[in-house]
Parts: structure tokens; C-alpha cells; sequence
């Protein structure tokens, strides 16, 4: 009669750790760069949410003469980001001129940064305190 043995085939404990140290490793590096990914994302949501108001703000200061310091005159709102609240305000000495401001809020990943876009005269400028490199936006001297 035969005898056979039957022999148990598997990982051996070190090549689990083997296994386990690559995911880490892994893992090291992607979560940074997802997370750096999701604030990129998240300031580029605000600068299209905030410059999308640039063209109604501009026909307002052409119909009534000055900047707009209520969203019901852009037929906008404070909140229309789920992001963060825009604010809108106007310079004390140039009436045409002002600033629409982002705040992101405690739930994102900028969490307290703000996008200011500023009209002065005929042009408009971006600055930001999110730390993170835009086109189009440079950071905000501190």
C-alpha cells in the first residue's frame, strides 16, 4: 500500500512581511499625493465658483456705478460652494472697485484659506492663502 503525506502549501511568514512592508511603502507615497490632489481640486472648484461671478459683478457696476455688496444683486448666493462662503466687498474709495472673497471651510482640506479675487480699476487680480502653486493666482503676502 501506498502512503502518501499530504503537505500543506502556503506564504511563509515572511513573505506575508515582505507583502505588508511593499503596501506600506506604498501607501506612504500615495497618500500624500491624493491628499495633495484633493486641496489642488478643491482650489481650483473655488477660483471657478468665485471668478464665475466676475461677468455679473462687472454688469452691475455698469448699471448702478458701484461694486455689489449684496449676492441678491448678481443673482448669486454666500453659499454656493459647499466648499467654503463668498463674501463681497466693496472699496470705501473707489465704489467700482472691491473684492469677492472664498473662505473655505472647516471641512475641506484648506480648511481657514481664502481666494480674493480684487477688481481694481479694469482689471482683476487672484491671490490665495492655500499654500498650494495656481495658475492664474498667486499667494497672498502674509
Amino acid at each position: 500500500m501506498k502512503t502518501t503525506s499530504n503537505k500543506q502549501r502556503g506564504f511563509t511568514l515572511i513573505e506575508l512581511m515582505v507583502v505588508v512592508a511593499i503596501i506600506g511603502i506604498l501607501s506612504a507615497v500615495a497618500i500624500p499625493a491624493y491628499s495633495q490632489h484633493t486641496k489642488k481640486s478643491e482650489v481650483s472648484v473655488a477660483m471657478n465658483t468665485t471668478s464665475s461671478l466676475i461677468t455679473n459683478i462687472e454688469l452691475e457696476i455698469q448699471t448702478n456705478g458701484s461694486f455689489p455688496t449684496d449676492f441678491s444683486k448678481i443673482g448669486a448666493t454666500e453659499d454656493m460652494s459647499s466648499l467654503g462662503k463668498l463674501t463681497l466687498t466693496q472699496n470705501k474709495t473707489t465704489l467700482t472697485d472691491g473684492n469677492v472673497t472664498f473662505t473655505f471651510d472647516s471641512d475641506s482640506s484648506v480648511n481657514g484659506s481664502t481666494l480674493v479675487y480684487t477688481k481694481s480699476g479694469n482689471s482683476w487680480a487672484c491671490t490665495h492663502t492655500t499654500g498650494i502653486e495656481t495658475k492664474g493666482c498667486t499667494k497672498a503676502k502674509i
